[in-house]
C-alpha cells in the first residue's frame, strides 16, 4: 500500500517515540505513501 520508504524515512520511524507510534497507528488507514509518513511525524 504504501509503496517505497527511503532509508531516512525507515530511520525516522525506528527513532519514533511512543507518541509518534501511537499517531501513525490511528492515522494508518490514511498512509498511502511516504509523505503522508512525515507529513504526520511533523506534526509532532
Amino acid at each position: 500500500k504504501i509503496g517505497y520508504l527511503s532509508k531516512e524515512t525507515i530511520q525516522l520511524i525506528r527513532n519514533c517515540n511512543r507518541k509518534e507510534l501511537e499517531q501513525l497507528t490511528k492515522q494508518f488507514v490514511m498512509i498511502n505513501n511516504q509523505e503522508d509518513i512525515l507529513e504526520i511525524l511533523d506534526m509532532h
